[in-house]
């Protein structure tokens, strides 16, 4: 678990030693893992359908993937979304990264509530 998500809490909220026990965070951690999604299936999505912005809706990411995907349908819009999706090869990890740590401070925020 790392410290950051532990201090957006406080500490009178962990428990009577001041920390979730290690039972606890093998949970959440199993659980984070459990609901992240596929990097595989991500860099499918986005070589086949990235310029609709499939990608992005299957990462979570809806206000941009709706974006893309309204622009997508267009000819115009296209030369905007291929590139965009491109780059978002290289951005994918981090989306990911992104959502496992907002899954993770959810579930350590339900766990000490």
């Amino acid at each position: 678990m790392d410290d950051q998500a532990m201090t957006a809490i406080p500490s009178e909220n962990y428990g009577r030693n001041g920390r979730l026990s290690d039972t606890q965070r093998m949970i959440i951690e199993q659980r984070v893992t459990n609901e992240k999604p596929s990097a595989g299936a991500a860099y499918i999505l986005c070589l086949l359908l990235g310029g609709l912005g499939v990608h992005r809706l299957y990462l979570g990411e809806r206000g941009t993937g709706i974006l893309m995907l309204i622009l997508g349908i267009t000819i115009v819009g296209m030369i905007i979304t291929w590139p965009w999706a491109l780059i978002d090869l290289f951005l994918i990890p981090s989306i990911i990264r992104k959502r496992m740590d907002e899954t993770r401070q959810r579930l350590t925020i339900e766990a000490i509530a």
